[in-house]
């Protein structure tokens, strides 16, 4: 989960910057479940 807050009216870029935000916490959740994944498999 991502939040963010902002004081003031909403700018359109900030879509983009949650937008990059999600992805890169998306990236790294399936990175750590591959690994999960890998480490399991060999009976780490």
């Amino acid at each position: 989960m991502a939040l963010e807050l902002k004081i003031g009216e909403f700018k359109p870029e900030y879509e983009g910057t949650m937008q990059f935000y999600l992805a890169v916490l998306n990236d790294a959740v399936r990175l750590l479940k591959e690994i999960q994944e890998r480490l399991q498999s060999l009976d780490v």
